[in-house]
């Protein structure tokens, strides 16, 4: 998947890198007076020699000014999409489907923003044909001055209370061995990969999510 996001980024710097290759060579090579009315034209040499083959149609012209509107209605068309997309999702920034934003949440201590965390949908296809519904969690940080000090824990365990009771079931992590059945966050040392169960994680009793 990533080598093909790949091979169409390139794909579309080198169309716009030819098209503005021939855009400064159609005004800068054999540039004459050969047009309709004494216009100027690049390339006038070629355009004369095929005018004199062909002669002048007026059809033809019509079909090709009438072609020129074709990829301006593609743009305003993906124009109005994208427009459609953002006021439905009532954010121009978050266009993404998956991103869930009743699972979105700060920690704040004292009206200072201290902590965040966040889930998108996603899911696990099975070795056996299923394919499991799931959340991904994260990033999560707390501001530097206030780590390890049990803040993390308490927006971890609230953001997965609310997960729970919005009916999601899982929420794939990397763990640590603990003694208590909790979520655990990526760790330095972690090695075990696991599916941590929303209904599974502590929770703390709490209305929000400020300490």
């Amino acid at each position: 998947m990533k080598r093909n996001e790949e091979t169409s980024l390139w794909t579309g710097i080198g169309f716009l890198i030819a098209f503005l290759l021939w855009t400064v060579l159609i005004r800068c090579i054999d540039v004459q007076a050969a047009g309709p009315n004494g216009t100027t034209v690049g390339f006038a040499a070629f355009n004369l020699c095929f005018h004199h083959l062909t002669g002048v149609h007026m059809t033809a012209y019509t079909i090709t000014d009438w072609l020129g509107l074709v990829p301006i209605g593609i743009c305003l068309c993906f124009g109005v999409i994208g427009v459609i997309q953002a006021v439905g999702r009532r954010s121009l920034l978050r266009v993404d489907p998956a991103f869930v934003k009743e699972l979105d949440f700060v920690m704040e201590q004292n009206g200072v923003l201290i902590g965040q965390n966040m889930f998108m949908r996603t899911v696990i296809n099975a070795d056996d044909g299923r394919v499991i519904p799931v959340l991904t969690m994260g990033p999560i940080g707390i501001t530097p001055e206030l780590k390890r000090k049990g803040y993390g824990k308490k927006l971890l365990d609230y953001s997965l209370e609310k997960a729970a009771a919005m009916g999601f079931g899982a929420v794939p992590s990397r763990a640590i061995s603990v003694s208590t059945a909790t979520a655990a966050l990526p760790m330095p040392g972690a090695s075990a990969s696991a599916i941590t169960t929303c209904q599974r994680a502590r929770t703390t009793p709490s209305s929000s999510a400020k300490s």
